[in-house]
């Protein structure tokens, strides 16, 4: 997230525009297991 923001100072890749987000853990419904992935893209970098 930080390099599409442009915030990763030093180690900032030039022209990132894409940041794919996951996650896994536990919730208190039926099964009790989660897992979820987004991607976001902007032009901050």
């Amino acid at each position: 997230m930080r390099q599409v923001l442009g915030a990763a100072g030093d180690t900032q890749v030039k022209g990132a525009n894409l940041v794919l987000a996951s996650g896994f853990g536990m919730m208190t419904y039926t099964k009790g297991l989660s897992s979820c992935a987004v991607i976001l893209s902007g032009e901050g970098a």
